[in-house]
């Protein structure tokens, strides 16, 4: 099979890498290392498949997205009923001899989808530092920062050395630990290096009122009411969205 006799029109570069198939590559990319999308034409007895060979998810999976069912159902819905996007990933369209090219082009369209998704979908390599830095604005804002210590080291009740990102000056004084969603769910590592510190600060002496985590809010994960339900046990939490409301009383 040659390029020539089913691309004609499309003007992409391709060669033939088997008796039946050819190996298809586009001028675009799928994210911001530059890999182009390729894609394979494979003609069978009955007419045309063209495959992307799972290429796109694998791609936005070496990127570190996690690729959940729920986010292959939004692919399956950007992409349409043109082209069928298999639970492994493969993105793939039948074609008669006449309708190669328009396959071609919906696999590369639903291929391009990934790519763009892949960028909203990273995770938040920086989400736990954004957190902690918006929790310390709205503390600058509403209690004052000098009223306010950063990156206190104490020595909890383990002899470990343990850092609070936020201490309240304050008779207690008040210990404020941010916990950060993470990429689409909870970051269980988050809760329990929070759940940690605050059991340490507990076995050493500080006041149930002393200890509080601040949980990135999270609408509609029902493993957010988990993650609470157990940091209770050795903290007050307060939600993100009532943290300002909490720190005025701190601050009266």
């Amino acid at each position: 099979m040659k390029c020539s006799d089913v691309l004609s029109n499309l003007g992409f570069n391709c060669a033939t890498v088997g008796a039946n198939t050819i190996r298809v590559w586009s001028p675009f990319t799928y994210g911001e290392d530059g890999e182009q999308i390729g894609l394979y034409v494979e003609k069978h007895s009955d007419g045309y498949v063209v495959s992307d060979n799972a290429e796109a998810i694998m791609h936005a999976s070496s990127m570190g997205v996690n690729v959940s069912k729920k986010r292959m159902e939004t692919l399956r819905r950007m992409a349409g009923h043109l082209v069928n996007i298999a639970d492994g990933g493969e993105i793939t369209a039948a074609a008669s001899a006449e309708s190669v090219p328009d396959a071609v082009v919906s696999v590369l369209s639903a291929a391009m989808g990934v790519g763009h998704l892949e960028a909203m979908w990273r995770p938040r390599q920086r989400n736990a530092a954004d957190f902690v830095r918006q929790v310390g604005e709205v503390l600058d804002k509403v209690v004052g920062a000098p009223k306010i210590s950063r990156n206190v080291s104490l020595v909890g009740a383990s002899g470990h050395q343990i850092e609070i990102p936020f201490v309240i000056v304050s008779d207690p004084e008040i210990y404020v630990q941010p916990v950060a969603y993470g990429d689409e769910r909870v970051e269980w590592d988050n809760v329990y290096r929070g759940l940690g510190k605050m059991i340490d600060l507990k076995n050493a002496g500080a006041s149930d009122g002393s200890r509080v985590i601040v949980m990135e809010d999270a609408a509609n994960d029902v493993e957010i009411a988990n993650a609470i339900s157990l940091l209770s046990i050795t903290a007050n939490v307060v939600n993100f969205s009532r943290l300002e409301a909490w720190a005025s009383k701190v601050a009266a």
